[in-house]
């Protein structure tokens, strides 16, 4: 993941001296880091509601960083009118021009680092607009505080959505926290629009930076406006933190590298190498608002969140069942959810999804979800969903050596570098090992068939990613592919939703770890039943 990471960390201590020595003359800082911060004052408000760019706020991004590409040009910022689900909005489009573009836009090359980022002496034009970005910074630096972005994403890979801010005068001064779509390191997966990449520095090397590639379980292409945001506390407005929200709901919260310099905020796309392909003419992102204000350290927050709504059941087996529901809002944040049969507390989670067991065959079970914040106020219940477990009988295993104690990996078909390793399993038992590389995924998978049509079955096993590794447990049924997993410091129980089986009684499962990463992955003790 490391090898993925460096072209855009080499790029922002590129951008350090320039932009903040070469533009920062003229900048008025809005909100030092030490100034105590009052309650939600906004510092910073654009909706883009006009006919161009404010340039008193923004400076139209013109750099080259990070390898092969043809950079950032102000060419692909425009102000645009959209419609948002029936309302017309104003908003910042940002360009992306892959591979296929052929327009008169043209990238640049960083040639001449003496003058400074942003200035049209410091780069040479190029023949083509092909692998080129736009993005905006602002012309102020802000402290800490709350940073919100209401933007709709590029639909496709191939170009990094992001947020950051970014500030390195220079010593050991340093500020950076990032909010990138797809996360870096993983947009070749075929689930990369689910990932997104939530990262801080206190300095511009992996000792003083905190990564998490999040799978936030929705796609962060589908179409729809998202709101993505961070509080930043830096000791003067709360306990040293950063609390990362996408859509009001806490997805991360980091305390071990929190920067206190006050810094620009970084909007837009560029045409990050590691985003994935760039098999496209042109794309867009949308950006509708961005706020800055500050975060006090006093007060109490008294405001519950809304109920969750939408609540079904999404499977079960004989002693389980699968939940999911659309994720509430709150005025702060959401941070977890309570799942609930009467006022029996049955499991609680941070996502929107739930899967309950220990349940009693052929039993019907009326459940409920409630939301709570980090101030432990609570929400008014779901909508109530009731469900009958499976009758007991079946649930005898499908999977032919899911614990791979077998002589060899029979009936698994296994490709790239694939093994059985015996002392490697839960408890000291045999497990299959995947090892991918740069360019080969390593992939176990085994056709399962005697299924009974239409009846429920689940899918589970125990994954280990090594701590710095990702390795998913997936099934196709009639075509449509669904996997859970991630990076998983330990063997970790992973259940993928379940499913109705087809008419062929037929499906096809496996373990799987994707390339452009090396290390060992586990999988061990799969079952279908």
């Amino acid at each position: 993941m490391n090898q993925k990471r460096k072209p855009r960390r080499v790029s922002l201590r590129r951008i350090a001296a320039t932009v903040v020595l070469g533009l920062c003359s003229s900048f008025t800082v809005a909100m030092s880091a030490t100034t105590p911060a009052s309650a939600e004052t906004v510092l910073f408000f654009d909706d883009f509601n006009g006919t161009s760019i404010d340039t008193t706020k923004w400076v139209p991004g013109l750099h080259q960083w990070g390898g092969a590409n043809n950079g950032v040009v102000p060419e692909n910022l425009s102000v645009r009118t959209v419609d948002d689900n029936g309302t017309n909005i104003s908003v910042l489009r940002a360009q992306a021009n892959g591979n296929q573009y052929t327009g008169s836009i043209r990238g640049v090359k960083s040639t001449d680092a003496s003058y400074p980022i942003g200035d049209p002496a410091r780069y040479t034009r190029q023949s083509t607009g092909q692998l080129t970005g736009g993005l905006v910074w602002t012309k102020n630096r802000f402290g800490a505080g709350r940073y919100e972005v209401r933007m709709k994403n590029l639909p496709q890979p191939g170009g990094c959505s992001c947020i950051w801010n970014y500030y390195e005068p220079g010593g050991s001064d340093y500020t950076e926290i990032d909010i990138e779509m797809p996360a870096n390191g993983t947009a070749s997966r075929s689930d990369w629009s689910r990932w997104a990449g939530l990262n801080s520095y206190t300095g511009p090397d992996d000792a003083h930076a905190t990564y998490q590639n999040v799978d936030l379980g929705f796609n962060n292409n589908d179409g729809n406006f998202h709101t993505y945001r961070w509080d930043w506390y830096d000791g003067t407005n709360g306990a040293k933190r950063i609390e990362y929200y996408v859509d009001g709901v806490l997805r991360a919260t980091q305390t071990a590298t929190i920067p206190v310099s006050a810094a620009q905020l970084w909007v837009g796309n560029w045409p990050a190498s590691w985003s994935g392909n760039f098999n496209y003419a042109t794309q867009y992102q949308y950006i509708d608002w961005v706020k800055i204000s500050t975060l006090g350290g006093g007060g109490s927050d008294t405001q519950a969140p809304t109920a969750p709504t939408g609540l079904t059941s999404t499977g079960r087996t004989s002693t389980s069942i699968d939940l999911a529901w659309n994720a509430s809002t709150d005025n702060v944040g959401v941070t977890g959810y309570d799942v609930y049969q009467g006022s029996t507390k049955l499991t609680s989670v941070t996502g929107t999804t739930a899967t309950v067991s220990g349940l009693t065959p052929n039993t019907a079970y009326t459940l409920t979800v409630r939301a709570h914040d980090a101030a432990n106020n609570t929400s008014a219940a779901s909508n109530a969903v009731t469900v009958t477990t499976d009758a007991s009988g079946g649930g005898t295993n499908k999977v032919v050596n899911g614990d791979f104690e077998g002589a060899t990996l029979s009936p698994w078909n296994c490709v790239g570098t694939t093994a059985k390793i015996a002392g490697q399993g839960v408890g000291g038992s045999a497990a299959v090992r995947l090892t991918p590389t740069q360019s080969t995924t390593a992939r176990c998978q085994q056709t399962v068939s005697g299924l009974t049509p239409g009846q429920t079955y689940t899918l589970k096993g125990q994954l280990h990613g090594d701590g710095s590794n990702y390795i998913y447990l997936g099934q196709t049924v009639n075509g449509v592919t669904t996997e859970r997993g991630g990076n998983l410091a330990s063997y970790t129980a992973v259940t993928v939703p379940s499913f109705t089986a087809p008419a062929s009684g037929t499906v096809t499962i496996y373990v799987s770890a994707w390339r452009q990463q090396t290390g060992a992955t586990f999988a061990d003790n799969v079952t279908l039943s």
